[in-house]
């Protein structure tokens, strides 16, 4: 009986986790990593493809070392925030966000027409 409730128990927490991953609010956390790390990415094909100083090392802007800095520090907050969300805060605190995230109303993939928007008023 044992090994059943230990295969319930891990399909549970998988379609938990699976839940807990497509909230708004973990989309948000990964849309950031990603754009942070596109930006990251972008700044160093940039500063690759720039001409080299006088002495040979490339010349990076103290702005640019700024927002180099600044997107770090981004890109360092979203996966701590990911990470605390799945191993630092409690199952109560999971299933509030996966709650909250119900209660938001999902707006249909599809363009509705004049006509069916005419029907809906």
């Amino acid at each position: 009986m044992k090994p059943k409730f230990d295969k319930l128990t891990a399909r549970v927490k998988g379609y938990l986790t699976r839940r807990l991953l497509h909230t708004e609010k973990i989309q948000l956390i990964i849309q950031t990593i990603r754009d942070t790390v596109e930006l990251l990415l972008e700044l160093y094909t940039e500063e690759e493809t720039s001409s080299p100083n006088l002495n040979g090392s490339i010349g990076i802007k103290k702005g640019d070392r700024i927002f180099h800095h600044g997107l770090v520090h981004q890109l360092t907050n979203a996966c701590s925030s990911f990470n605390d969300i799945f191993f630092q805060i409690s199952t109560k605190e999971r299933m509030t966000i996966i709650a909250n995230d119900r209660g938001k109303v999902v707006l249909p993939k599809t363009p509705i027409s004049q006509h069916q928007c005419l029907q809906y008023a």
